[in-house]
């Protein structure tokens, strides 16, 4: 019996007697059993709490099975909290009537299962010594504040764990506060110690939000009107702290002397720590700038207890970004004067102290975490996204906060972890109410930003100038990977390729924002958006983004006509970067235009850019107002073009002058494409207005012509009979350009 490692009791009448003695045995300091199997008895709750007794103690049972054992809330509740207190428990796989963890299985799903607070021990407890699941997705329950924690207490001891999803499961500030503990136990990446009421930068006007006390550390001092720094983690000794609340006190009366303030030096070299140069004040320590960035704004000296748990004001830039292991985003002082980072290097702690859960490998394989829909409180944004930001036991992928309400306030702690947080790829803020001041702050983060990849913010209050201010950020970024970006009215996805825009209604901020996003995105091959009534703003955002995609195929921008009160010469400035993607794009095989109100020049500068192009396949340019001069560029651009196989230039006012221009490039091919004499026009090749001389016209010695073009279209021009006759003919003595269609 004492090297026994299997029992089962499937099936059996054991009731909380039976239990009793089981716990007993799993209490035993000799007990050897692996696998425990009680269920389809009558165990009940009382059962359950008698087994959860031998638990606290047992080191040996890997696997309990619990299905169909008539254990209700209280008695898996007792289950897990004795699972949890015994740091030594090897269970590793639990089965019960509302989900089973198996010793094979590598994910558990149990969304819509009607868990409650007191199921989250028993879910979370074998997390600690299972080598298998690496997937945890307990969304659509109600887990709350105690399941949260219970989530907490495991993921220190997780080590295999990489996605966790508590989505919409009614979880308030003391299960994020948890969570955050359990990301960050040694304190986040930057301090929430400080009052905001206290501090006249971070509250001008005395209007700001207080976060509350103890967002990250345990309560020290609860009656204390200044909350303990995060560094308290550090737990320093009874008479360091009184030496650092003193000279804290001497700080805050604002009368230091000069020989004061050259004691407090001294005194912070006593503590291990070089007191920040700031810009010289005697106020609190809340600036980033100190004596290794040559004076910040206002920094005075940090508090000796953020000091002594290793927060650095005089730090040299250089150093605290190489130790953090984060990219130097430039002016760190400038961007973060309201926050403290931390020190690279903290004290040596003890090894009992909590810090050194992660030792155990904490969760540092965790990739995936999310909140959303739990409607977390405004307060308990800045304490998860300074353990987001932390980045020492786990490094974040992916974080939702779906749902939350993000105050303008709380939303500089988000752009603050996007900054800061080197490992993030995927950030989602849909319905998080973000008003413009809260977008414009995360903007400013993206611009510098190289490793966030998706950005959801659909169902967000912002406006067209919230958009054009991530717009602007993106475009500024040329390093930027952010290439899936979600809107109220679009979004760029992973597994979609064509963007059927048309007639969304989309303003020039939308255009905007999709095409920064746009730049770099290499899964979207078409983008139609036809009928949106763009200005001059939006079709140059469109052009900068060809410049730079080298995926998009097909783009079409038909029937956004431009207003009638834009000059003629802003109207015409608008197509050039349009005209430089033509010339440059190595992917764009079709380009629809049409019903753009157009211009000649518009339609020259367009030529011209044809003429450089050797990928697009297909133009279409009807409906516009090119004229003679236009089609004869265009002309011009065929005696040198190899690709464009369809040309569209019905209704835009073409004479006999440029049809004369297309007639001449038509008989220089004749000979096909392996003979002729046609001369090569070069794109500043200059059509005669009045005879309509084109590129293609003279003898001279060159290369042979390598027009494929096979489709043309001079519909509702103002051809005459001869014109259109020549043209004809033109046409006809081609032979080789079969099948062929010529539309006039």
């Amino acid at each position: 019996a004492y090297s026994l490692s299997t029992l089962l009791l499937k099936d059996n009448q054991l009731g909380a007697d039976a239990a009793h003695l089981l716990g007993v045995e799993l209490a035993r300091p000799g007990c050897s059993l692996l696998l425990l199997d009680v269920s389809l008895n009558s165990l009940g709750d009382a059962g359950a709490r008698q087994l959860a007794r031998g638990l606290r103690a047992n080191r040996t049972l890997r696997e309990l099975r619990l299905v169909g054992a008539a254990i209700g809330g209280k008695g898996r509740q007792a289950l897990g909290e004795g699972l949890l207190a015994n740091p030594a428990s090897a269970l590793a796989c639990v089965s019960t009537d509302l989900w089973s963890i198996g010793p094979g299985d590598t994910q558990v799903c149990v969304p819509h299962a009607g868990l409650a607070g007191c199921d989250g021990a028993l879910l979370f407890a074998p997390l600690r010594r299972n080598e298998h699941v690496t997937a945890v997705d307990a969304s659509y329950n109600q887990l709350g504040d105690e399941g949260a924690a219970a989530a907490a207490t495991a993921l220190g001891s997780a080590r295999f764990l990489r996605h966790l999803d508590l989505s919409d499961n009614a979880i308030g500030a003391r299960g994020v506060r948890a969570l955050a503990r359990a990301l960050a136990p040694d304190g986040g990446a930057f301090d929430l110690g400080a009052r905001s009421d206290l501090d006249p930068d971070l509250n001008p006007g005395g209007s700001g939000v207080w976060l509350g006390d103890g967002l990250l550390v345990r309560e020290q001092r609860a009656n204390s009107s200044v909350t303990p720094p995060l560094a308290a983690m550090c737990e320093l000794g009874a008479e360091e702290v009184e030496e650092a609340e003193a000279e804290e006190a001497r700080c805050r009366r604002r009368s230091c002397s000069t020989a004061a303030q050259g004691t407090a030096k001294q005194h912070w070299a006593e503590l291990g720590g070089q007191r920040g140069g700031g810009g010289g004040g005697t106020r609190l320590g809340l600036g980033v700038g100190g004596a290794g960035e040559g004076g910040g704004r206002g920094g005075g000296g940090m508090r000796p207890a953020l000091r002594r748990g290793g927060m650095h004001g005089g730090m040299p830039k250089t150093a605290r970004t190489e130790s953090q292991g984060m990219p130097d985003h430039g002016t760190a002082g400038d961007a973060l004067s309201h926050c403290l980072f931390r020190a690279a290097s903290v004290p040596q702690l003890d090894e009992g102290h909590p810090a050194h859960r992660a030792s155990d490998g904490g969760p540092a394989m965790l990739e995936t975490l999310l909140l959303g829909s739990n409607r977390l409180p405004a307060a308990t944004v800045p304490v998860l996204c300074a353990a987001i930001a932390d980045g020492r036991v786990c490094r974040l992928q992916r974080v939702s906060l779906a749902g939350t309400s993000i105050a303008d306030d709380a939303a500089r702690y988000v752009a603050l972890m996007v900054r800061l947080c080197g490992s993030l790829r995927n950030l989602d803020l849909a319905y998080c109410n973000l008003s413009d001041a809260a977008v414009a702050q995360l903007a400013d983060a993206l611009a510098g930003n190289r490793t966030l990849t998706q950005l959801d913010m659909q169902g967000n209050e912002c406006s067209d100038f919230g958009r054009w201010a991530l717009a602007r950020a993106l475009d500024s970024n040329n390093e930027s990977a952010l290439v899936f970006l979600s809107d109220n009215r679009w979004a760029l996805q992973q597994d979609k390729a064509e963007l059927a825009l048309s007639d969304a209604k989309l303003t020039d901020a939308d255009a905007g924002l999709l095409c920064a996003a746009l730049r770099f995105n290499c899964v979207a091959t078409s983008l139609r958006l036809c009928q949106n009534r763009f200005t001059h703003f939006a079709i140059e955002a469109v052009g900068r983004m060809l410049c730079a995609n080298v995926c998009l195929l097909q783009v079409d921008l038909s029937f956004n006509e431009l207003p009638h009160a834009l000059s003629a010469e802003v109207a015409d400035d608008c197509v050039l970067p349009l005209c430089r993607a033509l010339a440059v794009s190595p992917s764009l095989r079709t380009l629809r235009y049409a019903h753009a109100g157009l211009g000649t020049s518009a339609g020259v500068q367009l030529g011209h850019a044809l003429a450089f192009n050797h990928a697009l396949t297909d133009l279409d340019l009807s409906y516009n107002a090119v004229g003679d001069a236009g089609c004869s560029t265009f002309a011009s651009a065929l005696a040198v073009n190899g690709s464009l196989r369809r040309l569209s230039l019905a209704a835009n006012g073409i004479g006999h002058i440029g049809a004369s221009a297309l007639c001449q490039v038509l008989h220089a091919h004749a000979a096909g494409p392996g003979g002729g004499s046609a001369r090569r026009a070069g794109p500043g090749s200059e059509s005669d207005s009045d005879g309509g001389s084109g590129a293609g016209s003279g003898g001279g010695s060159g290369s042979a012509p390598v027009s494929v073009l096979n489709e043309l279209s001079l519909g509702s021009n103002e051809l005459d009979g001869n014109a259109e006759a020549a043209l004809r003919a033109a046409w006809a003595a081609v032979p080789w350009r079969l099948p062929s269609c010529l539309d006039l």
